[in-house]
């Protein structure tokens, strides 16, 4: 008896393990995702930003994560590692309402029937099919719902068919979890591009001094020769920094419009000096 308690505990804590490490996977994918949609627009590639793993992570966790994907977090682990946990034993009886306690029973009996399971991810992903009819008919689309119906369908109907049907099972739901918080992400990251540009004029402004006059150009960026004598010879503004990595800086003229105006790339030296001021 022992020696099976001990087996479902293990059993479960390599369920919980495994979400764990799917979890940092995908708000790793998150993060590049979200990073790739924001500078993208901007046409900056995120592998020259020179962005970590766990820069990804934090920026997912910072700005894309979000209730919603805590609750979809939750009903993922439900999925997987119900079967695994006996449920009946761990309700009580006296402390728990009968009104509660049979619904919590009458669920746990069907978590435990396998056959049950297999009907339930049946539906899920007929559920799925018909979703997907819809979406190329154009009729609606609603990509989140199929993919959560297809994960948790094909879950249920591989948990009881042996450990390689159920490691199958966990790999398709594992990439409908991955291309679901992809999908997100990057919306996300294009709606926050499209805030940076409405806002652009409130970002933090650049000034640029050279000694060398430089092709700076773009709707609300200025030029002006220095008189002689001074160390520079040419300051522009009108600029809006975009990021700023180790020495390098992205900025943007302050009217900028996708499609239309470059993005710059500075980098200071003693030919060129970048001062950092508020925006306004």
């Amino acid at each position: 008896m022992a020696g099976e308690a001990r087996a479902g505990a293990e059993r479960v804590v390599g369920v919980i393990t495994a979400n764990i490490s799917l979890t940092v996977g995908a708000l790793f994918y998150m993060g590049w995702c979200y990073t790739n949609a924001v500078y993208g627009y901007f046409r900056v590639n995120p592998l020259d930003l020179e962005i970590g793993p766990t820069e990804y992570v934090l920026r997912s966790a910072g700005t894309v994560f979000s209730s919603t994907l805590v609750f979809g977090a939750i009903v993922w682990l439900i999925v997987t590692t119900l079967p695994q946990l006996r449920l009946t034993e761990l309700i009580p009886g006296r402390a728990v309402p009968g009104f509660v306690r049979r619904p919590l029973h009458r669920a746990a009996a069907l978590a435990g029937d396998p056959l049950a399971r297999q009907r339930a991810g049946l539906m899920l992903l007929l559920a799925a099919g018909v979703l997907v009819i819809l979406s190329v008919t154009r009729i609606t689309d609603n990509l989140y719902l199929t993919l959560a119906l297809t994960a948790a369908g094909v879950l249920l109907l591989t948990q009881s068919a042996g450990t390689g049907a159920y490691a199958v099972g966990l790999i398709t739901a594992a990439a409908c979890a991955l291309w679901a918080t992809g999908v997100y992400a990057k919306d996300e990251g294009t709606a926050e591009a499209h805030e940076i540009t409405r806002d652009l004029r409130m970002r933090t402004a650049v000034v640029v001094y050279t000694t060398k006059p430089l092709a700076l150009s773009g709707p609300g960026v200025t030029a002006e020769r220095l008189p002689k004598g001074n160390m520079y010879a040419q300051r522009y503004q009108g600029l809006r920094l975009l990021i700023g990595r180790a020495g390098r800086y992205y900025v943007l003229p302050v009217g900028w419009r996708p499609g239309v105006n470059a993005t710059y790339l500075l980098r200071e030296s003693d030919s060129m000096r970048i001062e950092i001021l508020p925006g306004s």
